[in-house]
Order: structure tokens, then sequence, then C-alpha cells
């Protein structure tokens, strides 16, 4: 049996609701493979592994990563990183010091593979691909009827779930949806609290329901919107969207990221910082009519928590032989 150690640090580089959700569910993924899963104490250091695997590049973390190689080790790092910091900075020196001292390292598109490999010089054979998922819990499909009972929601809306700060882009998709006088619902953590000021100040186009965390309200508001949206100033790529496109929602998601790796022609792409683009992709997508059998199909052909456990797998068993 394959015993792993997992670790994590939050973090500004790390997204924090993506990234402690891709390190619970492969656990559980790899758990349910027979792997053995142990998460990381920093006052009891676990000895008896095969393989430490670091969710995030974080300042702090290459400490930990640098004890367990000395103890002779294999490690796994799951970057979720989306920058180019300048050669010659503390930040360049410490990122390429982690990559180099992995064994493999698993990223969640080509896109971001070919971005760590060219920017710090790293062998492309050392990557290993794990896409993003969604839990079992969208596997069908919901009730819309549910939200629109909890909710005292608009007859047409825009839903966006995501963090309300300035990389999710809020401020941009609220001017947007005004253009066309568009309401739209936000759920999520409030990250940015001056941020969040300046649109309650500007906005009146909205209507916030703060964080959910209950599936079944999240999958009926997704059912109960005219388009879901996710122009962030970049996704990697944005689990809400591959939820909402596993419920056959009409999406508009960033341009940037490899968000057209993972959703191809199944969704609209907009330019994040062009509003008026913003707004034109928000009101074709408030047309189009999705197939949502064939949009859930595709999901679940592709983005499945098992599928990403056993690529994880793969790539330990690779490292270890």
């Amino acid at each position: 049996m394959i015993k792993s150690l997992f670790n994590s640090w939050s973090g500004c580089f790390m997204n924090p609701g993506g990234g402690e959700e891709q390190l619970l569910n492969t656990k559980k993924a790899l758990e349910e493979l027979k792997v053995q899963i142990s998460l990381y104490d920093m006052w009891a250091p676990q000895k008896d592994i095969d393989i430490l695997h670091q969710f995030s590049i974080n300042p702090g973390v290459e400490h930990v990563v640098k004890e367990y190689k000395n103890l002779g080790k294999k490690i796994a790092l799951s970057p979720i990183f989306w920058a180019k910091p300048e050669a010659g900075t503390h930040l360049h020196f410490q990122v390429k010091s982690l990559l180099e001292t992995s064994d493999v390292i698993l990223t969640n598109s080509h896109q971001e593979t070919e971005l760590l490999s060219e920017h710090f010089n790293i062998s492309k054979d050392k990557f290993s691909k794990v896409r993003n998922c969604i839990t079992e819990d969208y596997f069908t499909i919901g009730d819309p009827e549910i939200a629109r009972k909890e909710f005292n929601l608009p007859k047409k809306f825009i839903l966006s779930i995501a963090n309300i700060d300035q990389r999710k882009n809020t401020r941009r998709l609220l001017e947007a949806a005004q253009i066309n006088n568009s309401q739209v619902v936000l759920v999520g953590h409030i990250r940015d609290q001056e941020y969040w000021k300046e649109i309650q100040n500007e906005f009146k186009n909205y209507l916030y329901l703060g964080p959910i965390n209950n599936k079944n309200i999240l999958k009926s508001l997704i059912l109960s919107s005219s388009a879901f949206a996710l122009p962030s100033l970049c996704e990697t790529p944005g689990i809400s969207a591959i939820e909402a496109c596993s419920q056959g929602a009409s999406i508009v998601v960033t341009s940037e990221g490899p968000t057209e790796e993972y959703f191809k022609e199944h969704v609209l792409y907009a330019d994040p910082l062009n509003i008026e683009e913003i707004s034109l992709k928000l009101k074709e997508a408030f047309e189009i009519k999705r197939d949502q059998k064939a949009l859930q199909e595709f999901v679940l052909e592709n983005y499945t928590w098992d599928k990403a456990g056993q690529d994880t797998l793969n790539a330990y068993r690779r490292v270890l032989s």
C-alpha cells in the first residue's frame, strides 16, 4: 500500500477555496483507491510514508519539502500557481527551487505545464496533468424551484458563484450586466472588504446571498439563472463553472487561463478586462439554449474526482518505481 502525506499552506498564491477543495477531494479519491493518506502535523511529523504531496507553493512550504526530501522521500507537487515572477527575485528562486526539488509536478492543465516549464526552465518530463473536477453531488440535475422558494430571486438573472475580490472581477461583471439592464445574483465569500464597499456604493443591480455550501441550493440557483458568469482575471479553470456546466447552464467564462482547454465549444469566452465584450457575451448567453444532457455527459466523461484520483495514483506509481 502506498502511503502519502498531504501538506498545504494558506497564502496569497493559493486559491483560498479551490486549493482546499482540491486537497480534500484528492484525498477521498485516493483513499478509495486504497492509498493511505495522512495530513501533515508540524507538531508530530510523520516519517513512515512513501511520498509527500505538497499542495501549493506558498512561502514557507519549502522547509517541509526539503525536510522530507532529505529523508529520501519522493515529492509530488500540486502548484496551484498562475504567475510569472521576475527572474532574480526571491519568489522566482523559491518557486524554481520547489519545482526542481519535486519528483513529479501535478498541474491542472497543459497550459499550466507550459507556463511553469518555460518560465522556470523545468523539463516537461517532470509534469503530469490532473484535472480540476466536481463532486458526485453534481452527477444529477437539481430542482430550480428550491432556490426560488428559498430566496426572492429576480425573474431573470446572471449567477456568479465566486469569492468577491479583484481576481474574480466582480466589479467588471456588475458593470457589464448594468449595460444590459441585467440583475446579478452573487454567491461567495467577501475576500476584499474595501473592494466590496466600492461595489456597494456604485452598483444596485445585484443580490448578494453570501456564501452557500448546500449543493442542492447551489444546483437550484444554477438552474434558476438565465446565465452563469465567471469572467475572472484568471481561472484554472474555476470549479464553480464546471459545476454550472454539469447542470446545463449557459456560461460566460474568462478567456484567461486554461478555460478553453476545459470547456471547448460548450461555453462563451470573454476578455476579463473588456467590459463591453463581457456585456455582449452575457447578452448572447441569455439567448442560448444548451443541451442539458449533452453538457452533463461531457462533464461526467472528463471531470470527476475518481478520474483525478486515478491520474494522481498513476503519477505516484511512476515516481515510486
